[in-house]
């Protein structure tokens, strides 16, 4: 699994800050690349993860239920289907507090609340061809609340035998993700 974009963070007053970011999956470890030097790592397994996302009852009907359809719109072979994004909050909530035991005290009190959120799904000849995300987050974190806008628009290039991954050469400069936070979030602080 690879994934690329652009990040553009704006401030009241300030001119925005663009970032490239990175991400990739391999040998049971998630690499990022979140620009300006920063380049974390964390071990994930997949099959792990979706045991949990299971133990949730977070399935692929769970997350996003058919109460949370605001729209269906079919064009030629594409189906598009937009979901309310709220639906995400109890199982981001709930991930968050699951991992909280091994993160610096103090950023297990985080909550995240998406507010006038759309998930856009595009199903093109059958496959998932096109997601977007839109909306309003915030994140709450010891009692101070940060608002992000967000408008993230991602494509599926390739499936199957045609998916090219270009693992970055410097793996061993990633530092691992608890880490990191306790840098930037110390004991005490």
């Amino acid at each position: 699994m690879e994934i690329t974009g652009t990040t553009t963070t704006r401030v009241t007053g300030s001119e925005p800050v663009v970032s490239n970011i990175k991400a990739c999956y391999t040998g049971g470890v998630y690499y990022m690349d979140m620009g300006d030097g920063v380049k974390v790592k964390m071990t994930l397994d997949l099959d792990e993860l979706t045991a949990q996302l299971h133990s949730f009852g977070v399935s692929d009907a769970d997350v996003l239920p058919l109460c949370y359809i605001k729209n269906i719109k079919q064009s030629g072979s594409d189906l598009t289907v937009t979901y309310d994004g709220s639906a995400l909050n109890s199982t981001i909530n709930e991930i968050l507090t699951s991992y909280a035991g091994g993160l610096p005290e103090g950023s297990a009190n985080t909550k995240v609340e998406f507010k006038d959120t759309a998930i856009t799904m595009t199903v093109r000849n059958g496959q998932l061809a096109e997601v977007a995300v839109k909306g309003t987050v915030k994140i709450t974190v010891e009692g101070e609340t940060v608002s992000a806008s967000m408008d993230v628009k991602s494509g599926v290039k390739a499936t199957g035998s045609a998916v090219k991954i270009s693992i970055p050469s410097d793996l061993s400069s990633y530092i691992d993700m608890v880490e990191y936070l306790k840098q930037i979030h110390p004991e005490g602080e």
